[in-house]
């Protein structure tokens, strides 16, 4: 994750992650309530864990920014800026983070520059972000 989003999360102030991309990719299709999502720096270590609420799936259209923008703005933390660079998207991943818990600093070894990154198929799923 990227600053300052990261310790926005850590913070409380963020409450939803979103997650934008042109393709239908990790996590859209594949993140569910319950499901356990470790949080990492961009370029960095993982520094959070936190469990998956609501799961929010959108083929963007119009209408679909109308909703994120209306409803989800405040809890994602996103200005028009943020909107700007993501116009280009065509699906959207909206996952509420619950229980979020700071870890000591946690090296994994990550060389791609996938956001994403599913590590089990099992139905008790664990995600890097």
């Amino acid at each position: 994750m990227n600053e300052p989003f990261l310790s926005l999360v850590l913070c409380g102030a963020k409450s939803i992650e979103s997650r934008f991309s042109q393709k239908r990719c990790a996590p859209y299709g594949q993140v569910s309530d319950g499901d356990l999502i470790l949080l990492k720096e961009n370029s960095g270590p993982v520094v959070a864990i936190a469990v998956a609420g609501e799961i929010r799936h959108f083929q963007l259209d119009e209408l679909s920014w109308e909703t994120i923008w209306s409803d989800y703005r405040v809890p994602i933390c996103a200005d028009e800026q943020f909107v700007t660079q993501q116009i280009e998207a065509s699906y959207a991943t909206l996952i509420q983070l619950r229980a979020v818990l700071p870890l000591a600093d946690i090296s994994v070894e990550k060389r791609d520059r996938r956001g994403w990154v599913v590590l089990s198929e099992r139905r008790s799923q664990l995600h890097l972000l």
